[in-house]
């Protein structure tokens, strides 16, 4: 079980699960753990993110023969592509307004894990104004509107120490009005999968570091404005990721990995842990 995304009030949360050797959604309820499946296909459905109102996911699925954009609506099961490429996308994130969709794409089909090259894009959910919104010569991926939807933060690919490629992760603030970028962590660790809280001022994020049992990880917050760090989990191995809060900040979800299985987790906290 793996991308957990809770609704507004973290009553429910969709994820995607691998029951029955492919990945489909499902959708749990908080308060008495019950599960349902949300679509059924024949391919793998992956990386679901759910609208504000609550009404439609969005999703990635293989089904067409490489991973594109998807949008369900969870009313009438509607399942339909929202702009089809032959490259790669992940990823997809919504607007606080439910008016845009972010992603990342591999223009290039022949990158089939978008391993060399990947930009961040935006979309109406309809597929129009498709727009490049973030394209450096690095990997980009796991993007994230600002709650004014005037920025997008994500994980830009850096190589670490050694001078290896895309060992380093780093979160990035693009501008997307006038394309100014800033790095809002700079660590020799990796530091990924960014999600912008809904008060705009926390950016929830996973960062991993080499540690005495490998490579460690642990779900984090950083104040946008004072660049200020909170730790939220335990370091403890390579598994506290994907870490998505309700709308109130109050609670967390994310994976951990206990036993070789990945599971979903919350986590509940108060507005400050300073």
């Amino acid at each position: 079980m793996a991308y957990p995304f809770p609704s507004g009030d973290g009553g429910k949360v969709v994820f995607q699960g691998n029951f029955d050797g492919r990945w489909q959604l499902y959708q749990m309820n908080a308060a008495d753990g019950e599960v349902r499946r949300l679509h059924v296909s024949p391919r793998d459905d992956t990386h679901p993110a759910l609208s504000p109102d609550g009404r439609r996911l969005a999703f990635i699925s293989n089904r067409n023969g490489n991973d594109d954009v998807w949008l369900l609506d969870l009313e009438t099961g509607e399942a339909r592509a929202v702009a089809p490429h032959p490259g790669k996308d992940g990823h997809p994130k919504w607007s606080a307004d439910g008016e845009w969709l972010v992603f990342n794409r591999t223009f290039d089909p022949d990158d089939k894990e978008g391993d060399v090259d990947s930009a961040i894009l935006r979309a109406r959910p309809d597929g129009s104004e498709l727009e490049t919104v973030s394209d450096s010569r690095h990997i980009e991926t796991f993007a994230s509107f600002s709650p004014d939807g005037r920025s997008v933060a994500f994980v830009e690919w850096f190589p670490d120490a050694a001078g290896m490629p895309a060992r380093n992760g780093e979160i990035v603030l693009v501008d997307i009005a006038s394309g100014a970028r800033r790095n809002l962590t700079n660590s020799p660790g990796f530091d990924g999968y960014p999600y912008w809280g809904a008060s705009g001022e926390w950016i929830y994020f996973s960062t991993a570091v080499e540690g005495p049992k490998g490579r460690e990880a642990a779900v984090h917050r950083i104040n946008v404005e004072s660049g200020a760090v909170e730790r939220l989990t335990a370091l403890d191995g390579m598994s506290e990721v994907r870490a998505i809060p309700t709308a109130d900040e109050k609670r967390l979800w994310f994976n951990r990995e206990s036993d070789g299985r990945v599971l979903i987790h919350r986590l509940s906290f108060g507005p400050s842990r300073q």
